[in-house]
């Protein structure tokens, strides 16, 4: 399903954003063609709806988990996205995981699609045939002690009280209503000033299904940016199989087991080559605008 009146697209999705997301989706198909209608009197605040959803979420990566999921399987669409190079608009990330260390994630990058593989210490990447000339060039310089550091247990660090009480703290305004096929959604705007430009035009609006508390669509904006990514479909699991997490047949061939300062190596230099081809992008796309003779 299409997405309503998509946003202006976004030079990347802030990190904040993407934690957002990942801590919010419990899934189902993005609305389409909504119209915008008056909110109708809420029989829950938009915080409140904003926990409804999170909290099963939270019960998967929590220290203690009690809840009967214990995996989550997610969808997303790019649907537009400023001055990113092309093959990115409307590609799909995928990302799969079974805490407290499986994880499977595979996005577009460096002009092809990379996919990473985690099962305890062990990572796998793919394609090696793209990735091995960035490994080569990331390797050259001895990894920092943090990149030596053994991969993290893909839990909450905090408990789940220290959170909410934490999220009093960000502003959440309701962005009123529509409704779809007779569907009824809620728009919440929820600030994330990043920490280190702080932006107090930035923030994140969730298209909400107030039927079953399930977001559909994520648009994020800031001073410079808007972007838009749709939910295709998100699954709460009570366990994945381990084969979720190793390469597809297709991929076997063209695969690497990396050490995990390597991995993160790369990762590192996968992040600044992006960087560098967004920033290309933009300038490409300010020179293509310029005036004649200015």
């Amino acid at each position: 399903m299409r997405s309503p009146n998509p946003a202006r697209p976004s030079l990347r999705v802030p990190i904040g954003a993407c934690l957002l997301l990942l801590l919010f989706v419990t899934g189902s198909p993005a609305p389409a063609r909504a119209a915008d209608a008056p909110s109708p009197t809420p029989t829950l605040t938009p915080r409140e709806i904003v926990r409804q959803a999170a909290e099963p979420i939270l019960d998967v990566f929590a220290r203690s988990p009690d809840g009967p999921n214990h995996a989550l399987s997610l969808h997303l669409r790019l649907a537009e996205a400023t001055n990113q190079p092309p093959e990115l608009q409307g590609s799909v990330l995928a990302f799969r995981c079974q805490p407290p260390d499986q994880v499977f994630f595979q996005f577009a990058a460096v002009g092809t699609i990379v996919t990473i593989g985690r099962q305890g210490q062990t990572v796998w990447v793919a394609p090696a045939s793209r990735l091995r000339p960035l490994l080569d060039r990331a390797i050259q310089t001895p990894p920092t002690k943090a990149q030596q550091e053994p991969i993290s247990p893909l839990r909450l660090k905090l408990p789940k009280a220290l959170i909410w009480l934490a999220f009093r703290f960000v502003g959440v305004r309701d962005a009123g209503a529509a409704t779809v096929d007779g569907v009824p959604y809620r728009k919440i705007d929820i600030d994330t000033p990043d920490d280190e430009k702080p932006d107090k035009n930035s923030g994140v609006r969730f298209w909400v299904r107030t039927d079953q508390y399930q977001p559909t669509r994520l648009d994020w904006h800031n001073t410079d940016a808007h972007g838009t990514l749709v939910i295709e479909d998100a699954k709460l699991l009570p366990g994945l199989p381990a084969e979720a997490f190793r390469p597809e047949e297709a991929q076997r061939a063209d695969m690497m087991v990396l050490p995990v300062p390597q991995f993160r190596q790369l990762m590192t230099l996968l992040g600044k080559e992006e960087e560098k081809r967004a920033k290309a992008q933009v300038a490409q796309q300010k020179l293509a605008t310029k005036p004649p003779g200015s």
